[in-house]
């Protein structure tokens, strides 16, 4: 899936998630994200892994960078935090709390 983001994560980005679906059509889902653009005043790119549940209205997942996925201005990124994604029009969000290794 390919995916643009707009805030203090301004770029684009692409995700690859494996869900399991139950009949009462909740999931689990697992995935990897790779977001390139630019993160407050640093550019680079960098990759998520997700981990999370769809409850049938809103997927949450916990997020986790990486070690060693950033480049360029975003090297020695670490960090974590979370995305949500409701379902029928809502706008997903993604909040991170990061930092950089010394």
């Amino acid at each position: 899936m390919k995916q643009s983001f707009a805030g203090d994560i301004d770029g684009e980005g692409s995700v690859e998630w494996l869900m399991c679906y139950r009949p009462d059509k909740t999931a689990d889902f697992v995935g990897l994200q790779r977001i390139s653009g630019r993160l407050g005043e640093r550019s680079g790119s960098f990759v998520l892994q997700s981990n999370g549940v769809f409850d049938g209205t809103e997927a949450k997942a916990d997020l986790t960078i990486v070690d060693g996925s950033g480049t360029d201005d975003l090297r020695g990124i670490t960090g974590g935090g979370e995305l949500r994604a409701p379902v029928g029009g809502g706008r997903p969000t993604v909040s991170l709390d990061y930092g950089f290794e010394a």
